[in-house]
């Protein structure tokens, strides 16, 4: 009787254990499901955060792209239009010739009693004296001291000329100078035509200075490219 009691006593504690262990594995996978689950989301938010961060680089470098980009396209044009200004010459054929010469923002009006055969002498005329001025610094747009006084003897000299002509010339360190401003070729023409009209303009302001506003100007839409290395402006004054 007391061997079927303990054989019945040892069966109750078997199973009182094997219940203890199952109940232990129970809750061993539910804290591991747990942690699973904590470490997914710690994943997640991880990730959120780096999405998140990442579009805001992308907006940040969009914008900056984009500010740099209007802002070269503003310098591009504020260039293009410092040295591309018109330059215009209007002639109505009457006896009384108006003349109008805009350089610029400058217009000069002129009012001339000739008739078209004098007016056909005057602007086909071959004959002319000349004056030079090629001691200019690169980019020199002003006339320096030495040049306004020969300029000066030269249109006092010649206050009978029918017409004045003013010519820029440039040479290869004025070109040097423009491709360093600038590496589009197109661009750099406009620098080189906006320079030389400056030095014709200048020599335009000075010889009505000298001579009063009654001389007759004829700008022209060139310059010279000098081989010899001369740079500055050339005045004819014709007959």
């Amino acid at each position: 009787m007391q061997d079927n009691q303990k054989e019945e006593l040892k069966k109750i504690l078997q199973k009182s254990m094997s219940q203890e262990e199952i109940h232990e594995k129970l809750v061993e996978q539910k804290l591991k499901i747990e942690e699973k689950k904590q470490e997914k989301t710690k994943q997640k938010k991880i990730f959120y955060i780096l999405f998140t961060l990442l579009i805001m680089f992308l907006v940040v470098a969009i914008t900056y792209y984009f500010v740099l980009n209007s802002q070269k396209i503003k310098n591009y044009e504020e260039k293009v239009q410092i040295i591309n200004n018109p330059k215009k010459i209007e002639i109505q054929k009457e006896p009384k010739v108006e003349e109008k010469i805009i350089l610029k923002e400058v217009i000069v009006e002129k009012q001339i009693p000739i008739t078209k055969e004098k007016f056909k002498e005057i602007f086909l005329s071959k004959n002319f004296n000349l004056a030079k001025c090629y001691d200019y610094k690169v980019f020199q747009i002003k006339l320096d001291n030495s040049c306004k006084d020969n300029l000066k003897e030269f249109l006092l000299n010649n206050t009978q000329a029918l017409r004045f002509e003013i010519i820029a010339v440039i040479n290869n360190e004025d070109i040097k100078k423009a491709t360093v401003l600038s590496n589009d070729k197109t661009l750099q023409e406009y620098i080189l035509k906006g320079m030389a009209r400056h030095r014709v303009l200048e020599v335009s302001w000075y010889t009505k200075e000298v001579l009063g506003n009654e001389i007759l100007l004829t700008p022209v839409n060139y310059y010279l490219s000098s081989k010899k290395q001369n740079k500055g402006v050339m005045i004819k004054a014709y007959y």
